[in-house]
């Protein structure tokens, strides 16, 4: 009777060959869905942050401008989106619009009752421009943005 001999040298080469190319394979696949997922759960938490810091702003805007308070939201919301950091590289004379309510800094800010606060102070751009609001007589005409 005739051995038959099998070649198993090659087979398990091939064999590990194609297991190692699988293993690679699913795990840079488990790597990218894992850095997706990562990323989707920064996102997610980035645009709950920004939701509720907005939520925060407009309900100082609620608590100071009181019956005007929805006009206010509006302007806000065209100035800066609420945002308490935002600023407008573009110079207006020496001074540039910062804040929630997009005030200019430092002239129009140093005329009012927040002058010794920053104007990146939501709290303070608020009530600097309530301030504002107020003394041209409940009027929006300084603000490039209308109800």
């Amino acid at each position: 009777m005739k051995e038959h001999t099998i070649q198993t040298s090659k087979q398990p080469k091939n064999m590990k060959s194609f297991l190692l190319k699988l293993g690679m394979a699913t795990l840079f696949g488990v790597m990218m869905m894992t850095a997706m997922l990562g990323l989707g759960a920064r996102t997610a938490s980035a645009k709950v942050h920004t939701a509720n810091a907005n939520a925060d702003v407009v309900s100082m805007i609620r608590q100071v401008f009181g019956p005007h308070a929805n006009q206010a939201i509006n302007i806000a919301r065209c100035e800066s989106h609420f945002n308490p950091n935002a600023t407008n590289s573009q110079a207006i004379g020496n001074s540039h619009a910062a804040g929630v309510f997009q005030i200019l800094y430092p002239s129009t800010w140093n005329g009012t009752p927040m002058a010794g606060s920053s104007p990146y102070d939501a709290y303070a751009n608020i009530k600097a421009a309530y301030h504002i609001f107020q003394r041209d007589g409940y009027s929006w005409y300084e603000w490039q943005c209308q109800p």
